[in-house]
Order: C-alpha cells, then sequence, then structure tokens
C-alpha cells in the first residue's frame, strides 16, 4: 500500500500531531499482533470470528496494512490479554500484559466538577475511583498525578458526562502541539486543542463560531493558539491536560 493513503486513520495521530502515522508503525503493530496471537494458538481468521469483523478486514490488520479503529483495537487487546497502548506503541514487553488482580498495585484518582473550577483551583474533589496503576500506565502512558472530570457538554466524539483523564499543567510551562488542554477563559471553563500553526481555524469566544478540527475518533470544537493565550480581552489560561477519554488516549 503506499504510504500516502497512510497519512491518518482511525484514531491514531503521531505524537507531532501531524495527523500522519509512519510508515513502520504499521508493521510493528502486525508484528505485536502476531506475536500476541501465537501465544494463544490463535490465528487471524480465528480473531477475525472473535471480533465479529470480516476476515478481509482482519487480514489487514494482520498484514500491517491498516490500524483498527479504537473499539476495535480495545477488543482486541482483550482477546489477546495485553494492552492496547502495547499494541500501538510497544515498549516494554513486561508492561503490555496486565498483572493478576491480586498483585497489582492501585492507586485512588480524585474526580472534580468542571463548573466548580476557577482560575486559581479546581475546587473540592466531589469523589474517588480507584484504578489499577498498570492499566493507566499502559493505557493512558501515565498512572500519577491524574484526575477526572466529567465532559459538561458534546465534545471530542463525546457525550455530556462522559469522564476524562487530566493532569495538572506545570504553571509557566508552555502546551504541546496537538495536545488537548483544559483552559480557563473569561471566567468559564474550554477544552480545546493547543497548536502553534495559524491554520485560520481558530474560534472567536466572542462570535461563538468556528470550524470544527479533527481529532481521534471525535471532534475537538476549539482550537487554541498562542494568540489566545496572550489575548488581552480573552487570555486563555491553562489548567491542565486531557490524558485520555475513557479507555483511550490522547
Amino acid at each position: 500500500m503506499p504510504s500516502s493513503n497512510r497519512k491518518r486513520h482511525g484514531d491514531f495521530t503521531s505524537p507531532n500531531g501531524d495527523g500522519q502515522v509512519p510508515e513502520r508503525a504499521y508493521a510493528q503493530f502486525a508484528r505485536r499482533l502476531q506475536e500476541s496471537a501465537d501465544k494463544k494458538d490463535l490465528k487471524s481468521a480465528n480473531l477475525a470470528d472473535k471480533l465479529g469483523i470480516t476476515r478481509g478486514t482482519m487480514a489487514r490488520y494482520w498484514d500491517g496494512e491498516r490500524l483498527p479503529p479504537s473499539d476495535t483495537l480495545i477488543t482486541l487487546s482483550e482477546t489477546l490479554g495485553v494492552s492496547p497502548a502495547w499494541l500501538i506503541r510497544g515498549g516494554d514487553k513486561s508492561g503490555g500484559v496486565l498483572a493478576s488482580a491480586s498483585d497489582a498495585d492501585w492507586v485512588r484518582v480524585e474526580e472534580f466538577d468542571l463548573r466548580q473550577m476557577t482560575d486559581s483551583e479546581k475546587g473540592e474533589a466531589i469523589g474517588s475511583t480507584l484504578f489499577r496503576r498498570d492499566w493507566l500506565y499502559l493505557t493512558l502512558g501515565d498512572s500519577s498525578g491524574l484526575w477526572i472530570a466529567r465532559l459538561l457538554s458534546h465534545e471530542m466524539g463525546m457525550p455530556a458526562g462522559a469522564p476524562i483523564f487530566c493532569k495538572d499543567h506545570p504553571q509557566g510551562e508552555m502546551p504541546q502541539e496537538g495536545r488537548v488542554y483544559i483552559f480557563r477563559v473569561n471566567g468559564g471553563t474550554v477544552i480545546g486543542r493547543f497548536t502553534y500553526r495559524q491554520t485560520g481555524l481558530r474560534m472567536s469566544l466572542a462570535e461563538g463560531r468556528g470550524h470544527p478540527v479533527p481529532f481521534g475518533s471525535g471532534m475537538v470544537d476549539q482550537v487554541v493558539t498562542p494568540a489566545d493565550l496572550e489575548d488581552r480581552d480573552f487570555p486563555h489560561f491553562i489548567v491542565a491536560r486531557v490524558v485520555g477519554v475513557l479507555a483511550r488516549p490522547l
């Protein structure tokens, strides 16, 4: 398959936010997929039947011609007993498989209400949930300093009320290209994708309109640029980075 057809697929974009998946990522994904399947004596056709997809589609994943969408990836990883992050990105092989529940290290993740957030603090925690530390790390690429919030409206392809994993943004540190952040602006809270590129896709907060920008499998309606951070009328203050939505890393 020509590399030009692999610019963007499913939920996976390159770390620098340009929307391109490196050519080698397909082959590496296929290698890890076949390696994991072999340990369970599964072939491509067996996996297709278990996942409820056509054998032709599974064969394209198996041969490294394409990457699966997030819902298929999660089901596939559960079937193989590995993490979605390991299938896609690799890393320490021993960290690709979750420890048994009895051996797992658990961490309590607090939840905050975005409606109670101010320019200086998140407010009081409204609850907490126990998560396996290895699951957080393997799924989100991080397991420390995380907290949960719930979307106030339909964003990132998720309905209002969907939980998101967040991490406080260090004061004075510039945001990273293509990352999704929680911003405070004009007394309110918004979620937006930060970009250094002046593409004309900025949404004017005053006018309340703009073009949606693809991000992962959903949409992030607000695009924030360095100009927004310095805007005299509506300066955007970075509160936290959105690390993931449910089991999907951002």
